[in-house]
């Protein structure tokens, strides 16, 4: 309901550092729904990313394999596509 959407404006998922520091790993919806196969769930380069350290942990003892990431420069021409320009 509050926060921004830098990846696709005309979607309802939000990001919000709010309720990232609440409920961690739940502030970075619309990163994830934008890029849904991107097993990093998020584009922050300041917060804590547990659940991709806990998919790289698994991957590490070879419980998840195959791991997918958006590159860089696709994240960034989306945000200039379709973000709603916040970050």
């Amino acid at each position: 309901m509050y926060g921004y959407r830098p990846f696709d404006k005309k979607m309802e998922a939000r990001e919000s550092f709010f309720t990232e520091s609440v409920q961690p790993g739940e502030g970075s919806h619309n990163y994830h729904h934008v890029f849904p196969r991107d097993y990093k769930t998020k584009d922050h380069a300041l917060s804590f990313k547990s659940a991709r350290y806990f998919i790289e942990f698994m991957a590490l003892i070879g419980q998840a394999y195959d791991l997918k990431m958006s590159s860089d420069e696709l994240v960034k021409a989306r945000k200039l596509k379709t973000g709603d320009g916040s970050r």
